[in-house]
């Protein structure tokens, strides 16, 4: 008998280890729609949504030894979701063109009014319940800019929903509200998540593979001709 009860349990535990496969499965299946959610109160947009989420899925396939060891892989996932998401490149897509109807809840109208950076301090802090140091990290921004952030996300969103004024605790409680009221969304299957994540990491060894080639024949070419 060690000295570690803990180290015998496990030597003697007959289930086997989980598999990256069987691991990413799980991860997903326990925070795809939470995030969906997350990235819809986001954003505003229910099918950008999903896409979204997927991308964030995707990327933690194609770095799972990373994500696997990370202290808060569905952290991980989370950043990269959000970062996908607030990207102002997607302003340019035809479909963003088209409003999305305006939200029955005034709160979370006032939410999508905010600027991108205090939109998603606001649903970090207040509707998830991470610290401003957590919040800061993860955002790769500083403590001083998230608390300011923070704080103007307040005022803007109290300032439009006057029945919150000096009343945190309520708005904090409706935010919490706004993220718990989903998290069931149908999503696809891990398996496919999984997939379409390898036939993307080949697609782009193939083009890179090309454009290599192709560089090489260039070079090549240049230097025949020059040397003419």
């Amino acid at each position: 008998m060690s000295e570690d009860p803990a180290q015998d349990v496990r030597a003697t535990d007959p289930r086997p280890a989980l598999t990256p496969e069987d691991a990413f499965d799980v991860l997903y299946a326990w925070a795809a729609p939470g995030l969906i959610h997350q990235i819809r109160l986001l954003t505003g947009r229910r099918g950008f949504a999903f896409e979204v989420v997927e991308h964030a899925f995707h990327l933690a396939w194609e770095h799972w030894p990373e994500v696997a060891v990370d202290n808060d892989p569905v952290g991980w996932v989370r950043a990269r979701a959000y970062d996908h998401a607030l990207s102002p490149w997607h302003r340019l897509r035809p479909a963003f063109r088209r409003a999305e109807p305006a939200p029955a809840d005034p709160v979370l109208r006032a939410l999508l009014d905010l600027p991108a950076p205090y939109r998603r301090v606001a649903l970090l802090c207040d509707g998830l319940g991470l610290s401003v140091s957590q919040a800061a990290a993860e955002t790769e921004a500083s403590t001083a800019a998230t608390r300011n952030r923070l704080h103007r996300a307040r005022s803007a969103v109290i300032e439009a929903v006057p029945e919150l004024a000096d009343d945190l605790d309520e708005l904090r409680k409706q935010l919490r509200a706004l993220v718990n009221d989903g998290g069931t969304a149908t999503i696809p299957s891990a398996r496919s998540t999984r997939t379409g994540s390898e036939r993307r990491i080949r697609q782009l060894t193939r083009t890179v593979a090309v454009m290599t080639a192709t560089l090489a024949a260039v070079i090549t070419y240049t230097a025949f001709v020059t040397a003419r």
